[in-house]
């Protein structure tokens, strides 16, 4: 949990808002960073072949694909991803049910060591992302040069200004 009092929001809307705030963060952030791997080899997307060249020691695969099952989990729509409930049957001595019981466990927030770890990972990452966005940028510009004025004024215009 990054701050707050441990509470976690109900149904009814109960608990600290430092724990929804955070809640909302990380799941945002998760979305974002499992995207990047999303989009395939082709277009420029990481891969987990990436996770290698990041220099990081330890089980970064095994992190990066923890991290990948925890976006699931929490962007589910069938499940709620900050509470557990049980629902059972309550049996007379006959074994007859005689009513039911509902229990509603609140789950783990977000831990400070994983948000800085997660940190740490896409630091490493975008790093890798930045060299080849050089690379990119180099070979387009080689090609432009290569290309004639007339050819040149033939592409589409990019409005590098924004909208008025």
């Amino acid at each position: 949990m990054l701050r707050g009092t441990g509470r976690q929001a109900g149904p009814a809307g109960g608990g600290d808002s430092e724990d929804v705030v955070s809640h909302s963060l990380w799941t945002a952030a998760l979305v974002a960073y499992v995207r990047c791997f999303s989009i395939g080899t082709r277009r420029g997307g990481l891969t987990e072949q990436d996770l290698k060249q990041t220099g990081l020691r330890g089980e970064v695969l095994e992190w990066h694909q923890m991290l990948r099952r925890m976006r699931d989990h929490l962007t589910a729509s069938s499940a709620n991803p900050r509470e557990r409930f049980v629902i059972g049957a309550a049996q007379d001595v006959d074994g007859r049910a005689n009513g039911i019981a509902i229990v509603s466990t609140p789950l783990p927030g977000v831990e400070e060591l994983a948000v800085r770890q997660t940190g740490r990972l896409a630091l490493e990452l975008t790093t890798l992302v930045e060299a080849r966005m050089g690379e990119r940028q180099r070979a387009v510009f080689e090609s432009a040069r290569g290309m004639s004025v007339r050819l040149l004024n033939s592409l589409p215009e990019v409005r590098l200004d924004p909208p008025s």
